[in-house]
């Protein structure tokens, strides 16, 4: 079946617009965490980056899907206390963000971004910090 190009095209500037709140709401909410555990805020997070992952999957980024993935798993993690915002996630969450961001800018800013499972797979290979602050030591490991 072949979808029409403007249909396409409107669903794409559609996920591009609400793309953009959901990258507002995932930086103010992270650097929030810190302020202590607020159930709202987390489903705040699992809810944004849940809507990434599913816009990303509707166009084929498997890159910025397989991360969002990763970030919401977090955030249940979050939500039912296995995992504590420290510093350490503080800063390894807003390093997630980023690499989530980059890929999804430059695909509204240019249409066309680098092959985002290299860059996600590139960062996010897992080590010993990681895996001891997550207790998973593939939590951010992200298939090619």
């Amino acid at each position: 079946m072949t979808i029409d190009p403007d249909i396409l095209d409107r669903a794409r500037q559609m996920f591009f617009q609400e793309a953009m709140d959901h990258l507002e709401t995932l930086e103010a909410d992270i650097l929030a965490l810190h302020r202590g555990w607020d159930p709202n805020r987390i489903h705040s997070l699992m809810r944004a980056s849940h809507s990434l992952k599913g816009g990303a999957a509707s166009f084929g980024w498997q890159g910025i899907v397989a991360l969002a993935h990763q970030l919401e798993t977090v955030f249940q993690k979050l939500f039912s206390g296995q995992v504590h915002v420290d510093e350490e996630l503080e800063s390894l969450l807003l390093e997630a963000f980023d690499h989530l961001k980059a890929p999804l800018l430059s695909q509204i800013q240019t249409g066309s971004h680098d092959s985002e499972t290299d860059i996600v797979t590139q960062t996010f290979q897992p080590s010993t910090k990681k895996s001891s602050i997550m207790g998973d030591p593939t939590l951010f490991n992200c298939p090619t």
